[in-house]
């Protein structure tokens, strides 16, 4: 190179140019040779610093009833700028931007971060989400084909949510308060309110893995049970 300039090395065998921490704000123009026996080329580099704030990961966590997170540091330029957010649930480090979440609920949380440096002032999104637990103790049921049949109430934390399932069989029924499964048999009366029907159809033998959804604040979390009609 032409000059010794903070923040940049070049590898006199490869190359390659290194840079680190370079002045905010500033074009930089490097002129590099080249030298192989006594023949000498030369070239222009040219540098353009530019003004960003990202988050490589966002973060995304199982819930519990106690947990003290960091996030990563973000990238920016230019640096030696301060950092807030507006958030009373989440505190932020003005210095590096590093964002630290504790015990809160399930949802999804989405933090706009602000930059300032003199007069530029960068923002970014940030989402942190917190999934509710489900699962079943006993994932994987075995039953002979028409046979009333209650799973065990899958385990939740938090509880107060709601559930689903988008492929429940014929003969199925799934509790939306509790999440209990019920499996009928042909001709099994069940009660709907003040509505009663009977059940005309079942689910043939075989596999099924159902996917069972648990809800709270629009935010979901999955799991599967594991059925075999024999």
């Amino acid at each position: 190179m032409n000059e010794n300039i903070d923040g940049i090395t070049i590898d006199q065998i490869t190359g390659i140019i290194n840079f680190k921490n370079l002045e905010n704000n500033k074009i930089k123009s490097i002129l590099i040779f080249y030298k192989y026996n006594d023949i000498i080329t030369q070239t222009n580099y040219n540098i353009n610093l530019v003004n960003v704030l990202y988050y490589n990961q966002n973060l995304n966590i199982n819930y519990s009833e106690n947990y003290d997170l960091l996030s990563e540091l973000p990238i920016v330029h230019p640096f030696n700028g301060k950092f807030s957010i507006n958030n009373n649930n989440i505190t932020i480090n003005e210095k590096t931007g590093i964002l630290r979440f504790t015990n809160l609920q399930v949802g999804t949380y989405n933090i706009n971060v602000s930059y300032i440096y003199n007069d530029i002032k960068l923002n970014t999104l940030y989402k942190f989400i917190v999934k509710p637990n489900i699962y079943f103790e006993e994932s994987l049921i075995t039953i002979s084909y028409n046979t009333f049949y209650e799973c065990e109430l899958p385990f939740v934390s938090p509880v107060g949510g709601i559930f689903n399932c988008n492929n429940l069989p014929n003969g199925f029924y799934i509790n939306k308060i509790n999440g209990k499964i019920i499996i009928y048999k042909i001709n099994d009366i069940i009660k709907n309110g003040m509505n009663k029907f009977k059940i005309k159809n079942i689910a043939d033998k075989g596999n099924y893995k159902l996917i069972i959804n648990y809800i709270i604040n629009d935010t979901i979390s999955s799991t599967n049970l594991f059925i075999n009609i024999i």
